[in-house]
């Protein structure tokens, strides 16, 4: 059987909106993420892999 842990966080004012902020750019940086390869898998006729998100954006940072 696996254990998971549950943490509640409790923000400041400035934490909340720093939060919010970063996950707005994750969320935005995926959805570009999956129209593109939507985009590619359309025109090229591909499969869509989630190894394939992970590589690009991983390989850009470096």
């Amino acid at each position: 059987m696996l254990k998971s842990y549950k943490y509640r966080l409790y923000p400041n004012k400035e934490q909340k909106e720093r939060l919010v902020e970063t996950l707005d750019t994750c969320r935005h940086l995926y959805n570009d993420t999956l129209g593109r390869r939507k985009l590619q898998a359309e025109l090229y006729q591909l499969s869509i892999a989630k190894q394939w998100i992970t590589v690009d954006y991983s390989e850009e940072s470096k």
